[in-house]
């Protein structure tokens, strides 16, 4: 299987991790900036694609968008990754915080891919829980649960594409989105992400704020209904929040036909 690894970046030259990880990867900044992230990454001067500055700047989904549109022509499946993963971790009974060797990453991604394309789903990604005591060593798979945007697998070529109107909950609405089309997205539960996200600069941190995570809630509630899309309470299960920093949501799965 031919599958293509990118991470789109912007305004991180000095503190992009991933590709130091998954060194398979390429890197999708703006042309604008392109020129910053080979200075201060000399050794991976090979790995950076120029994307037009129209696309950045503007919000997370405009570049993934453009990603899909140019990238994903010549291989089987694309995997977008965040640019602040240092590793990717595995439960394992009794244990915690065991990281992933480059090389298992590539065998497990390419597994996760085929077994998505062989269950009829659109995508596939990783559980956003960290904390052990979530995993179910009995239930290691799950297709209705809310994928974490830091890693996702396309393995199907279609029109589905990201809600530019979000800029920072693009990843919820495709989630849901794939769930409408495919009534299933696959989500693997074994592995989860050890990234900076909301402590690092640059990227949707860039633009986030309580104001803007607040108004896009609402569109998404616009978008989806408010018996699918519904505030954090106190009360609510941790393992069905989506973290904000005032918007945050719960999802209330499976909509119509899943």
């Amino acid at each position: 299987m031919r599958i293509k690894y990118v991470i789109p970046s912007y305004r991180r030259a000095d503190s992009i991790s991933t590709l130091d990880y998954i060194t398979r990867a390429v890197c999708v900044v703006s042309e604008d900036e392109i020129n910053d992230y080979i200075r201060h990454n000399p050794k991976h001067k090979d790995k950076f694609i120029a994307c037009p500055r129209e696309y950045q700047g503007k919000g997370k989904p405009k570049v993934l968008n453009w990603i899909l549109d140019n990238l994903f022509d010549d291989c089987d499946a694309l995997i977008e990754l965040d640019d602040d993963i240092h590793a990717y971790m595995v439960h394992r009974k009794n244990e915690k915080d065991i990281p992933l060797a480059e090389e298992d990453v590539y065998e497990i991604f390419e597994n996760n891919c085929r077994l998505a394309v062989e269950w009829g789903c659109g995508m596939w990604g990783l559980s956003p829980l960290s904390d052990p005591l979530a995993y179910d060593e009995f239930k290691p798979f799950r297709l209705h649960a809310y994928i974490d945007g830091g890693t996702v697998g396309h393995v199907v070529k279609n029109e589905l594409r990201y809600d530019e109107e979000l800029s920072v909950k693009e990843d919820v609405d495709y989630f849901l989105q794939n769930l409408k089309k495919y009534h299933k997205a696959l989500r693997v539960e074994k592995y989860y992400i050890n990234k900076d996200s909301f402590t690092n600069k640059g990227g949707a941190n860039a633009i986030r704020n309580s104001e803007l995570e607040k108004e896009q809630f609402t569109k998404m509630q616009k978008k989806w209904g408010s018996k699918i899309i519904r505030p954090n309470k106190p009360t609510a299960s941790k393992n069905s929040r989506i973290r904000g920093l005032g918007g945050a949501i719960k999802l209330n799965i499976p909509l119509e036909g899943t």
